[in-house]
C-alpha cells in the first residue's frame, strides 16, 4: 500500500534536507580554510598587523573578499549603503562617511580621489586607515577656512575607463573641487578595447546571485567555492606583457586629457598621479618612494 505524502510535507523535507547539506558544507569548508587561508596567513608577514588578533584578521580578509557586495557590471561598482566592522559604502557607493548631494555652505571643499584597490584601501582596517582617510587627517590638522571633504572614490579593480565614467557620469553631479587619480597598474592587465556594457543573460544572472550574499553570509562556503573554480576550471591570471602596453598608455593619457579639459570647463582642478611600478622604467626610486 503506497502512502500519500502532502506537498507540503515534501516542501518542509526538501528545504530541511537543502539546510542540512549547506550547514555540512559551510563546516567542511570552515575546516580546509582555517588550514589554508592564504589571506589570514600572509597579513601577519606584512609587518603591519602585530597588534590584530587573528580574528581581526578575519574580519578584515573577508569584508574585502566577501562581504562587501561588488557588481562587475556596467562597471565595477560597490552597492551603496553597506557596512561591517572594517568597511563602510555610503549611499553614493563611496568608502566612508555618507556625502549630501549638494553642499553643506561655501566653505565645502570636495576632494574626489580615484584609484583601484591599493587606493580604496586593500586590507585596511578601517575607513581611516586608507589613503583618502589618510589625507583627510593630514587637512583636518591644517587651520582653515575651508572645510575640506576628503571622499574616497576608490574601487577594487578600476583602471582609467571605470574611474573617467564615474567622474563623468557620478562625481561631476557631486560639485567637486579637486579631483586626484592614482592608477596605473590596473590599465596594463586591462583589456584594449573597453565599452560600457549593461549586463545581459548570464551575466545578469551572476549579479543577482550576488544579492543573496545580503541574507546568507556563508563567506567560507563562497570563498571555498571560489578557490576550488579557479584552481580546477577557471584561471586567475593578469597578463601584463601582452605587447599592448604602449597602446594601453595612451588610451590612458587620452582618458585622463579630457577629464582635464572637462575639469576646465566645470571648473575643478585635477592631479593625475601614477603607481611606482617595478620593471615599469628605469627611475631609480628615491629613499622616499621606497618607504
Amino acid at each position: 500500500m503506497s502512502v500519500q505524502v502532502s506537498y507540503r510535507k515534501q516542501a518542509v523535507f526538501g528545504l530541511m534536507l537543502l539546510l542540512v547539506i549547506l550547514s555540512a558544507v559551510e563546516i567542511i569548508s570552515r575546516i580546509v580554510l582555517d588550514e589554508r587561508d592564504s589571506c589570514n596567513q600572509s597579513l601577519p608577514m606584512s609587518g603591519l598587523y602585530e597588534h590584530l588578533t587573528i580574528s581581526d584578521l578575519k574580519k578584515i580578509c573577508q569584508d574585502y573578499y566577501h562581504n562587501i557586495i561588488q557588481y562587475p557590471l556596467p562597471i565595477i561598482h560597490y552597492e551603496p549603503n553597506q557596512k561591517t566592522d572594517t568597511v563602510t559604502i555610503n549611499s553614493h557607493g563611496f568608502r566612508g562617511e555618507e556625502l549630501e548631494q549638494e553642499k553643506t555652505d561655501d566653505k565645502e571643499y570636495r576632494i574626489f580621489v580615484l584609484g583601484g584597490s591599493a587606493l580604496y584601501g586593500i586590507f585596511a582596517t578601517s575607513d581611516n586607515t586608507t589613503i583618502p582617510g589618510y589625507l583627510q587627517e593630514f587637512y583636518n590638522e591644517f587651520t582653515t577656512d575651508r572645510d575640506v571633504r576628503v571622499i574616497n572614490a576608490g574601487v577594487n579593480g578600476h583602471e582609467s575607463f571605470a574611474e573617467t565614467y564615474i567622474v563623468k557620469n557620478k562625481i561631476i553631479d557631486l560639485d567637486p573641487d579637486l579631483i586626484i587619480v592614482l592608477d596605473g597598474w590596473n590599465d596594463l592587465g586591462a583589456p584594449l578595447e573597453r565599452e560600457y556594457k549593461e549586463p545581459t543573460g548570464i551575466e545578469q544572472l551572476e549579479q543577482y546571485s550576488l544579492v543573496i550574499r545580503k541574507y546568507y553570509k556563508t563567506i567560507d562556503f563562497y570563498e571555498f567555492i571560489e578557490r576550488v573554480w579557479e584552481k580546477q576550471i577557471g584561471e586567475n591570471k593578469r597578463d601584463v606583457n601582452d605587447g599592448t602596453a604602449d597602446q594601453k598608455s595612451e588610451l590612458w593619457k587620452s582618458r585622463w586629457k579630457e577629464i582635464c579639459e572637462l575639469g576646465e570647463k566645470e571648473n575643478f582642478k585635477v592631479i593625475i598621479t601614477l603607481q611606482p611600478i617595478l620593471g615599469a622604467g628605469n627611475k631609480v626610486l628615491t629613499d622616499w618612494e621606497i618607504r
